[in-house]
């Protein structure tokens, strides 16, 4: 084959890259290939018009044009500590908010050969919710949809460190296992097209979902079709349900306002229980502010690492670290008073005082920072005050001091670049984001999370002119 005769392909390629949103600018086949050389056999025998036509009526030649640009890879399990999180903690905050007999609604989106929705319906069975959940699986492929619907697996599908597990509900037959019917019945599958705008969908329903999976495959789109997805997974998702992706998909904060969490499962997303408010740029377009949760096993600098000797217990700071922790801020802020020559009492007693709503906050949060002007988590406790308080550019200017004094503070990146996409600077938005996900995949399990020694820092979007919770909580992450 000539580079000519490849060039024939490049209706077939358009074609894919429209039907599919398959970014294919890295990914071309060459002469090398042999599909392409199968391709260029079937053009020469049925002619440009009947290939394209097989392309858009779904014939095998797609399943075999996707198999050979995408990497279709899953197992059982795959990515155990996100379905650590959905365990511990998206079950759990799910049903206290909705109550212990909702009826769990998941969606495995671009399932592949299904040991990923499978997965799920064992991990719902695991946690008492067999018959209280409903699992809707669906993928482009005729060919993966057929070997999903069979639940035949070999051996390689059990390779993860959460195959004992899988193994509990498979049953050996010859040289495949076989899914139990308990698990197959509970998940129901389907032909659908990520690109096409398709969903959500009542009679499918793709719609009000507690928790999607869409993992590893907004790799292979083009930056277009990236946003579209993510909105419509957004629009998909009932207030207060979340989004996985993988830990290589690109972020999705920029085009819908999700908030967002970071911790030992990587991004989470979450679907707000009360709308974001669309902050209009200068030309008139529309962004959104999201709001951002965060929850990282990994803080600031060495300096913060976690001291392992006990505290002695009638040490006022831990004494006051306990009652924060248990939700008791006027004793927090009472055992404080003393302690502003520490930059740990000064951050504590702000976070309990803003937790109390009280207007005065601000005001100590700069007294604080005059005291303490090297002290990064005060600026970020005030820029979150500014946030609330509405006063973007003040903020912006406040978390870029907190990054220059701690270049490793997940959080003010990650918030950092939502005040940037909230004002129309959408470059600055991009860098910080990539900093907040180079930064959450470098930082060891072993270190803290500012700005509340290893708890959830808790930044509402654009609210009301109230103080945000900055509450602590059990780190389930």
């Amino acid at each position: 084959m000539t580079p000519a005769s490849i060039e024939q392909l490049e209706p077939v390629w358009n074609a894919l890259s429209v039907r599919t949103g398959i970014r294919l600018a890295g990914a071309r086949l060459d002469s090398q290939n042999p599909l392409c050389a199968k391709l260029l056999a079937r053009l020469r025998a049925v002619g440009i018009t009947q290939l394209l036509s097989d392309l858009d009526h779904h014939s095998p030649l797609l399943d075999e044009l996707l198999d050979e640009l995408t990497v279709r890879e899953t197992y059982f399990f795959r990515d155990a500590s996100q379905f650590e999180f959905i365990r511990s903690r998206i079950l759990p905050e799910v049903l206290t908010r909705r109550g212990p007999e909702h009826m769990m609604s998941c969606w495995s989106a671009a399932c592949a050969s299904s040991e990923e929705a499978y997965s799920l319906a064992i991990l719902m069975r695991e946690a008492g919710l067999g018959n209280r959940s409903q699992i809707a699986a669906s993928d482009i492929s005729l060919d993966a949809l057929a070997r999903a619907r069979s639940g035949k697996y070999r051996g390689w599908s059990l390779r993860g460190e959460s195959a004992a597990l899988a193994q509990r509900y498979l049953r050996r037959v010859g040289e495949l296992n076989l899914i139990d019917d308990s698990i197959r019945q509970r998940v129901t599958f389907m032909q659908l097209n990520l690109a096409q705008d398709v969903y959500p969908s009542v009679n499918s329903r793709i719609c009000a979902m507690d928790l999607i999976l869409c993992r590893n495959v907004m790799i292979y789109f083009d930056s277009a079709t990236i946003a579209a997805v993510a909105r419509r997974l957004f629009d998909s998702l009932a207030e207060g349900g979340w989004l996985l992706t993988g830990a290589t998909d690109p972020p999705l904060i920029e085009h819908a306002p999700f908030e967002v969490e970071i911790g030992d499962a990587g991004l989470a997303y979450r679907r707000p229980l009360r709308p974001a408010i669309a902050r209009t740029r200068a030309d008139g377009e529309k962004r959104f502010l999201p709001a951002v949760r965060i929850r990282i096993p990994a803080p600031m600098a060495e300096a913060r690492k976690v001291d392992v000797r006990p505290p002695a217990p009638a040490d006022p700071l831990d004494r006051a670290h306990a009652a924060f922790a248990a939700a008791d801020y006027a004793t927090t802020i009472a055992l404080t008073r003393e302690l502003e020559d520490l930059p740990a009492g000064c951050v504590l007693h702000l976070r309990a005082r803003a937790n109390l709503g009280d207007p005065h906050a601000v005001a100590f949060a700069n007294r604080a920072i005059e005291l303490h002007p090297l002290c990064a988590e005060l600026y970020y406790l005030l820029a979150s005050l500014q946030i609330i308080a509405g006063d973007s550019e003040r903020a912006i200017a406040l978390m870029r001091k907190a990054i220059y004094l701690e270049p490793s503070l997940v959080v003010a990146h990650l918030t950092l670049g939502s005040l940037l996409q909230g004002c129309g600077d959408l470059a600055g938005a991009r860098r910080s984001l990539r900093n907040a996900k180079a930064l959450s995949g470098n930082q060891p399990a072993t270190e803290i999370a500012v700005p509340n020694d290893g708890e959830p820092a808790t930044l509402p979007s654009s609210a009301p002119r109230t103080y945000p919770r900055l509450t602590s909580g059990a780190n389930t992450t």
